[in-house]
């Protein structure tokens, strides 16, 4: 069984002030085996994590859509913001990214 995170964000989210090495040293030390980070219409933080430690990270997106936020892991291109919903999952399906939707998608 492994430990997962599904939602994180590092300094490429306006919001936190975490830098991605810092961030994998915590999961590691908390014993966490694959994090998804999710910063906010960004997926560089995650890009530079995933270079240090590729099997642990699972590269994501918090997406802001016209309709709400979206959730998003296994990104492997951005998906730009203030796209429609349906934009947004398609572009993601595209890519073989999952999707969970927030707020009023």
């Amino acid at each position: 069984m492994l430990k997962v995170e599904f939602h994180c964000h590092t300094v490429f989210s306006k919001d936190c002030l975490t830098q991605p090495a810092s961030l994998l040293a915590t999961c590691r030390s908390k014993g966490i085996d694959r994090v998804v980070i999710t910063d906010h219409n960004a997926i560089e933080g995650a890009l530079q994590a995933q270079a240090l430690d590729p099997n642990r990270v699972i590269v994501g997106e918090e997406i802001m859509t016209r309709k709400g936020e979206l959730l998003a892991a296994y990104v492997k291109e951005l998906v730009p913001a203030g796209l429609a919903p349906e934009e947004a999952i398609a572009m993601l399906r595209e890519q073989g990214g999952v999707y969970q939707r927030f707020a009023s998608v």
